[in-house]
């Protein structure tokens, strides 16, 4: 079967035994018994080389036969998904932060859904339909959808494990592959959410984080870390390939990963729980975060040229902006060398000194609720657990 590729769509389809993928000019193919993708057959399969690295935003689902094309944009984000028949697909669209604003569904030619969506920060908060019209609204116990209220029950994961309605009656039950695959108990109406907490696009099987595509079949992202991450020559392994053990919930650095950069580079005096949370609350994991106001501030922990000139004169690191910028690592010394001085600056007292580096009295609340959380979990029952930790960040 011949497909038609550019550069800004990957196709892929199953052909007897055989997976076929191409991206611009280059094609590779790897056998797969029937895409069956048991939890250790994909294990193996994102370890095989790097040529994997290239393979196709999305493999068709286990037995499946046809061909689902996705496009993406400069950016590459995901913007739209092709599927078997005549004028059938997805298309998404994003705001100016890069978070998904829009889904339309288009079946037969004609539009048959619209979902657009509001924003707090980096969660999102409401649904409204194509007049504006709301229609769900999120929190993080449960949901409010058609004017009816519905509560979550998570697991150690934070995945949603129960939907129950205001009488207490269970409306969905579910389980999931170590991988993230939804294995439904028993269902009368479906929760927006599911595994880790990330938003389920059920027509394509997508598990939808700020800003990338997770497909638990395969257990991968569909399209690369935008961040390029130094941390990993693989730029579409989910979670370090430790799905039982590491959450992910922007498609960018883990968990554990800031957790070992905060180790290594870590010079406020607070404890690294603290520096997590705040680094969370700055900017939710992303290395590539930035604001132009007050001249600009980057990164992990939101550093500008004024902290790194007073960072560099307090304590002689010789940093620079475009270090700060580009290393994760740096951006952390930077940081917290920064908070150092403004906890100095206030006699001790860190909640001060939080309204000196811009995050607020409010926020520095939330972020100290999450460090004590993330105490307690990691000694108790270690990464796993950290997510309802972090999400106090942005009640």
């Amino acid at each position: 079967m011949v497909e038609k590729n550019a550069d800004s769509e990957r196709s892929f389809v199953s052909s007897g035994e055989k997976v076929i993928g191409r991206k611009g000019d280059f094609t590779h193919r790897e056998s797969r018994s029937k895409e069956t993708v048991p939890a250790l057959q994909d294990l193996h399969y994102m370890r095989i080389s790097p040529l994997s690295m290239e393979k196709s935003a999305l493999l068709p689902e286990s037995g499946g036969s046809c061909t689902d094309t996705c496009s993406w944009d400069a950016e590459n984000r995901l913007i739209k998904i092709t599927y078997p028949g005549s004028g059938n697909y997805s298309t998404f669209v994003y705001d100016g932060l890069g978070r998904n604003a829009t889904i339309v569904e288009t079946t037969g030619g004609s539009v048959t859904s619209t979902k657009q969506f509001v924003w707090n920060r980096f969660c999102r908060r409401e649904q409204r339909d194509s007049s504006g019209s709301i229609t769900d609204q999120f929190f993080a116990l449960g949901q409010i959808a058609s004017g009816s209220e519905f509560y979550y029950t998570h697991d150690g994961l934070a995945s949603i494990s129960e939907y129950t309605n205001s009488s207490a009656n269970v409306q969905a039950a579910y389980g999931y592959t170590p991988w993230g695959q939804n294995t439904n108990v028993a269902q009368s109406t479906n929760a927006d959410f599911g595994f880790t907490g990330l938003y389920v696009h059920s027509r394509s099987g997508l598990n939808l984080a700020t800003y990338r595509s997770y497909k638990p079949s395969i257990g991968r992202w569909i399209n690369k870390d935008p961040l390029e991450d130094s941390l990993s020559s693989n730029l579409y392994r989910y979670a370090q390939n430790s799905p039982t053990e590491e959450v992910d919930l922007m498609g960018l650095l883990t968990f554990n990963e800031v957790r070992n950069l905060v180790a290594s580079n870590n010079n406020s005096g607070l404890s690294d729980e603290f520096i997590i949370c705040q680094i969370f609350q700055e900017s939710s994991f992303n290395q590539g975060a930035k604001v132009s106001y007050d001249g600009g501030r980057f990164g992990l922990m939101q550093v500008g040229a004024s902290a790194i000139g007073q960072v560099n004169k307090q304590f002689g690191l010789g940093l620079t902006l475009a270090s700060a910028v580009s290393d994760p690592g740096t951006n952390i010394t930077a940081g917290t060398s920064y908070v150092k001085i403004m906890v100095t600056n206030a006699d001790g007292d860190v909640q001060t000194a939080m309204g000196g580096y811009g995050t607020g009295s409010g926020a520095f609340n939330r972020i100290n609720a999450c460090a004590n959380c993330l105490k307690k979990e990691l000694k108790i029952y270690g990464p796993p657990n950290i997510n309802c930790c972090l999400r106090q960040v942005h009640k």
